[in-house]
């Protein structure tokens, strides 16, 4: 018995009338397909020109907070079965890149579990180091090596096969060369998405062979109502969404993690104390903000800046009468300097932001910003 008659048998049950309205037929090649009655074998011998029911399943992106117009735009692109064959996914931390791209992944391959449940679904997440125990600077070479291996195998479950990788922008200058050839050649029905949080962030020649999508801060407006929607009480929500800044990852874990909502509250309180304090205390306490750790004070200062930066424009917003809009208000004030001089300031944290790439010296950077005060 030839396929083509062993998939007569099969559909024998199943009419085109049968079909919901909402069932996307699209010809491709796949175990799970419906002949068309009106098609004969395809010209290549021994397959079938078939049609594959897809059909979205209701809500696919219905838990995502924000992000309106990304979650429309994979909607059509999964009813159209118009795919490109790696997407990078560009926006602030925490901002929902990585939950979004696991919703399309899903919907993409019809799981209703989890992602890392599925035997064709692979994360690529920096390893911890045997030594220390923390987590690697980046991801390295052997791990791209051993994912193409991975890829160039045939699929288990007869379909696509998933690739997501949520820090991008974190992998070697090795490692990227290394999945080039992936991006420029990729192997069958696979899927890959990159996430990271700027395209200047990972190499131009890794962005420029992805379709771009770029995520935005959640406006405080619709977080705040998603936060409610979640059991929060009106002043919760609308306390946690100040804080968040427009990120619905960071706003749902200090909902769920109590921990890091205390050491969240206790660096702000820690900050706060910090530019109460004087220009020689703010030097000695400097000392005690970095690592020892070389590795580790990029990482740390790029935290330190954002925490500083939200408590200095709350105060630049308390000086224009703007304290409904601060992340984290407070009755203190740290002096009575004007607009301008909070605005330069500010103006002194971006300027170390901007060169916090190069190889600069985390202890004295901060000191400037000590002295700006």
């Amino acid at each position: 018995m030839t396929v083509y008659e062993e998939t007569l048998i099969k559909i024998k049950k199943l009419s085109f009338q049968d079909l919901t309205p909402d069932c996307d037929l699209r010809m491709c090649y796949s175990d799970r397909f419906l002949c068309h009655p009106e098609r004969g074998k395809d010209r290549a011998e021994g397959s079938l020109l078939c049609y594959n029911i897809f059909t979205m399943s209701k809500g696919a992106f219905t838990n995502i907070i924000g992000h309106e117009m990304v979650c429309q735009l994979l909607e059509r692109i999964l009813k159209n079965h118009r795919f490109a064959h790696a997407y990078l996914f560009i926006g602030p931390s925490n901002v929902g890149k990585t939950t979004v791209a696991e919703a399309f992944l899903k919907e993409l391959m019809g799981i209703t579990t989890t992602l890392e449940s599925h035997p064709d679904t692979f994360f690529l997440h920096r390893l911890t180091d045997e030594k220390t125990g923390k987590l690697k600077t980046g991801i390295s070479v052997k791990q791209i090596r051993e994912l193409k291996e991975k890829l160039s195998m045939t699929s288990l479950e007869g379909g696509w096969k998933a690739v997501l990788i949520p820090e991008a922008h974190l992998m070697t200058s090795g490692a990227a060369n290394a999945l080039l050839k992936t991006l420029e050649e990729p192997l069958g029905k696979t899927m890959i998405i990159l996430c990271a949080p700027d395209v200047s962030a990972v190499p131009q020649t890794i962005a420029s062979r992805c379709q771009l999508l770029r995520f935005s801060l959640v406006a405080k407006e619709v977080l705040t109502k998603a936060l409610q929607k979640r059991g929060l009480s009106p002043s919760q929500a609308i306390s946690f969404s100040a804080v968040s800044a427009g990120r619905p990852g960071r706003a749902l874990r200090l909902i769920q993690d109590g921990g890091f909502r205390a050491q969240m509250e206790t660096a702000v309180s820690s900050t706060l104390s910090f530019f109460h304090a004087s220009l020689a205390e703010r030097i000695t306490l400097i000392q005690s903000l970095l690592p020892k750790e070389e590795s580790e004070k990029q990482q740390v200062m790029r935290e330190q800046l954002n925490l500083w930066e939200q408590v200095l424009r709350d105060q630049l917003l308390c000086t224009i009468d703007c304290q409904k809009y601060t992340m984290h208000p407070s009755e203190e004030s740290f002096g009575t300097k004007t607009t301008e001089q909070w605005m330069n300031i500010l103006k002194t944290l971006l300027e170390v932001r901007q060169i916090l790439s190069s190889n600069i010296n985390s202890q004295l950077a901060l000191e400037h910003i000590a002295f700006s005060l």
